[in-house]
């Protein structure tokens, strides 16, 4: 037989994969017998051998079923080894987004949390972004406090303008500043707003009312004067009226640099009525001296508590500040005082002009200045506003004065002193001092002539010629 190969009893082929079994040929026999092999030949020509056999052949099912699942496997090992050995890109961690359908932007305000967000922010931020918890995640351990992300010093002054949104609310809530205004009342006028032009562009009642309030608007005044006389009574510089009756020692003008106070006293003729003593005029336009003036019999002339113009008429010099002169010209408010002998000091300094009449129990005084921003006093506040400087108003603004603020060397300690008008005055009184007042300054204003009647009602005949000259 040429070729061939051996088949095993199960029809493999013992050569491997590929391989068909080989089949021997049978022919029947007959009936009842039994099979027998047979064999049969073909001629191939000469020199090719004599016989060679004839078999039938068929694919072998087991063998190519081994042989695909052996293909499988082995791909499925070359697939896990080329997973295992390719290289893999470099991990990286993606922050997620901080801003969500929620609205919530986990960056924004972030420095000031704890104050600016809201408790539903504050969870959302904390779940989805790790801010804002107020304890570390899931546990109850509370996390260190926030240091410090302001100072709440620095920029301090300029904080409304120079300081930002989350800086306000840092410091106002851990420092207390920096918090913004919070109104009581909305202001009828706006006085910054034109303010640049207010003289022209402001209506009257807002420049009242700006002045009065916020001391915008306000008519600039060169110069006015403060009257101060008889029991005594006071022409504020707004030109307001005032009456003070009780002793101790007051504040015609208060201010940042002019000082001047006046010593009310009873005198013989007064019934327990005050009147002006003295004044002291003082203050940082002075450089710290002290100017006073007093009565002429219980008074001197001093500075700095050592007697000057002991001599009728007399000059005195102030170096680098002015003079003081003492001789008798000075205003009447009538020619028919003329008779009268006058003692008038005028101090004359660079800011003020006082003019002070002197007389045997009293004074009067003329104060004459410019505006001083914030002054106040009996004289008034200078404000161009005359309806806030009645007797009133100027007593509760300005109280008792405390001895240590007191220019006089002998402190008079401040009493309320009686409360007399016009009408405590028997009728036939009031008639013959009107007529007295009347005779002696035909001209008096009515405010004057009212207070005219009162001195001579009350300390006699005289003032009503001594009232007029100041």
């Amino acid at each position: 037989i040429a070729g061939g190969g051996v088949v095993d009893d199960d029809g493999c082929a013992a050569a491997g994969c590929g391989l068909t079994s080989e089949e021997r040929a049978m022919t029947f026999v007959g009936r009842g017998g039994t099979f027998m092999q047979e064999t049969s030949y073909k001629y191939v020509g000469h020199g090719r051998g004599d016989f060679r056999p004839i078999q039938t052949q068929r694919p072998s099912s087991l063998n190519a079923c081994f042989c695909v699942g052996l293909a499988l496997a082995l791909a499925l090992l070359l697939l896990i080894v080329v997973v295992i050995w390719i290289p893999r890109p470099p991990t990286t961690t993606t922050t997620p987004l901080t801003t969500t359908r929620f609205g919530y932007d986990c960056t924004a305000g972030y420095l000031d949390w704890q104050s600016l967000w809201s408790v539903d922010k504050q969870n959302f931020c904390c779940e989805h972004s790790g801010r804002a918890c107020q304890t570390t995640s899931r546990s109850s351990t509370t996390l260190p406090p926030r240091p410090y992300v302001y100072d709440c010093r620095a920029g301090e002054q300029n904080w409304q303008a120079g300081w930002s949104v989350s800086k306000k609310a840092y410091c106002c809530t851990h420092a207390g500043t920096g918090c913004p205004e919070q109104p009581t009342t909305s202001a009828p006028y706006d006085c910054e707003a034109g303010f640049w032009n207010w003289q022209k562009g402001w209506s009257d009642g807002k420049k009242v009312w700006c002045c009065q309030n916020e001391r915008r608007g306000c008519a600039v005044v060169a110069a006015s004067s403060c009257l101060i006389w008889g029991d005594p009574h006071i022409d504020t510089f707004d030109h307001s009226r005032a009456d003070f009756y009780g002793e101790g020692i007051v504040w015609l003008v208060k201010s940042s640099q002019v000082h001047i106070q006046a010593r009310y006293k009873a005198t013989p003729f007064t019934n327990g009525l005050a009147a002006t003593n003295a004044i002291a005029i003082g203050g940082p336009f002075l450089g710290g001296h002290v100017l006073k003036v007093g009565a002429m019999e219980d008074g001197q002339i001093t500075w700095d508590n050592n007697p000057i113009l002991t001599d009728f008429p007399s000059q005195f010099t102030m170096p680098g500040f002015g003079e003081v002169v003492y001789n008798g010209d000075g205003n009447l408010v009538d020619e028919a005082q003329s008779h009268l002998e006058r003692h008038i000091v005028h101090v004359n300094l660079r800011e003020v002009h006082v003019q002070v009449m002197r007389w045997n129990n009293h004074i009067n005084v003329r104060i004459t200045m410019k505006q001083i921003s914030g002054q106040d006093g009996h004289c008034g506040n200078f404000n161009m506003i005359a309806d806030d400087d009645t007797t009133e108003q100027i007593t509760l603004r300005m109280g008792p004065m405390p001895q240590s603020e007191s220019l006089f060397r002998n402190y008079v300690a401040p009493s309320p002193g009686k409360l007399l008008t016009v009408d405590d005055c028997p009728p036939h009184k009031q008639a013959d001092a009107g007529q007295t007042c009347k005779t002696t300054q035909p001209n008096m204003r009515p405010e004057i002539l009212h207070a005219c009647i009162f001195d001579v009602c009350f300390a006699g005949k005289q003032y009503a010629e001594q009232d007029g000259v100041y």
